[in-house]
């Protein structure tokens, strides 16, 4: 990895103490992981790598739409 860039589907904040944040999402309004360590570190590669690996498997659980129809399944649920 270039210094100072970051990988793909990679997203960096700062939190409300001023601690850098990294997360890993490739699908819009899909969940995230969160990513260990900084950018440069092994451990933000490891952590970056294991994240990629385990997506799919998340996303199988996960639905990215939005419709009433599933926001009224939910209510009656309750």
């Amino acid at each position: 990895m270039v210094r100072g860039t970051l990988p793909k589907h990679v997203d960096r904040f700062l939190d409300r103490h001023g601690k850098p944040r990294h997360y890993y999402r490739p699908v819009k309004h899909g969940p995230r992981l969160v990513l260990r360590g900084m950018p440069d570190s092994d451990e933000f590669e490891r952590s970056y790598a294991d994240a990629v690996r385990r997506y799919p498997a998340l996303l199988a659980g996960f639905s990215t739409s939005r419709d009433a129809a599933s926001f009224e399944e939910v209510s009656l649920a309750k």
